[in-house]
């Protein structure tokens, strides 16, 4: 599965991509993105919405698309965003971001009003991700 915008070519994750579209989308239909360039594509657990690095302002951002609308919102502060990691609640997003030259660990509630850096910068995070959800 390849999706395709002006320059922007989205072939990772093709599993979740196929349950977007499954979940989301009449069959067939293909998810255009607003930014020339776009990755790391993730689906929040409801699959309501889908988070990705989209290209803005010279940089890289956290984006998230409304599935049922098409509407992208950008979600942070900042501009070397990647890596995008749904809570299992759905009601958070991590994410690797730069600070002082270094990869930090940042969240975002998908509503966008909490915004936090949660590791010292200095510590070059890369790639976050939220731990399996179990039962106990």
């Amino acid at each position: 599965l390849l999706i395709v915008k002006k320059k922007a070519l989205i072939a990772d994750f093709e599993n979740i991509l196929q349950q977007v579209i499954k979940q989301s989308f009449n069959k067939g239909q293909a998810i255009s993105f607003k930014q020339a360039y776009a990755t790391s594509p993730r689906i929040s657990p409801d699959g309501k919405n889908l988070a990705y690095i989209g290209a803005a302002g010279g940089g890289f951002k956290l984006f998230l698309m409304n599935l049922a609308t098409g509407d992208s919102t950008s979600m942070t502060d900042t501009s070397f965003d990647e890596s995008p990691s749904f809570a299992a609640n759905g009601r958070y997003i991590l994410y690797s971001t730069q600070v002082g030259g270094k990869k930090v660990l940042a969240a975002v509630s998908v509503d966008g009003y909490v915004k936090q850096i949660l590791s010292v910068p200095g510590s070059d995070v890369r790639q976050p991700s939220w731990g399996p959800f179990m039962d106990r």
